[in-house]
């Protein structure tokens, strides 16, 4: 899939009926701000845990769960799938994707805070 592709996509599968670009846009943002989430847990250690998953369900509920998966998997960098997949697990809401990485497993941090929380 390439950019262009991806917003098609997103359009594609976007849930409310009758919505505007700004509506539209500001939801697909929020993938960009859950990049830099999963990015500073990465470079610093600090991650924001309730703001990760309340985009991930604003995602969820306005493209669907399985268009909701590939367009995260696709625009999250590969060294962040393991985060990504074990929020979405613990959502319960994970669907393998044709952009995971080929080994991801759990990250066992965010399990333990996810399984404290």
């Amino acid at each position: 899939m390439i950019e262009e592709d991806y917003v098609l996509y997103a359009f594609k599968h976007y849930k409310p009926p009758l919505f505007s670009y700004e509506e539209f846009s500001g939801d697909l943002n929020k993938v960009i701000v859950l990049k830099k989430l999963l990015r500073r847990y990465t470079n610093d250690g600090v991650f924001n845990i309730r703001l990760s998953i309340n985009n991930i369900i604003i995602i969820l509920n306005q493209f669907g769960i399985q268009a909701g998966n590939e367009i995260l998997f696709f625009k999250v960098d590969p060294e962040h799938h393991s985060v990504l997949m074990t929020l979405l697990s613990h959502l319960d809401s994970f669907i393998y994707t044709r952009y995971i990485k080929d080994h991801c497993d759990i990250d066992s941090n965010i399990h333990t805070i996810l399984r404290d929380y």
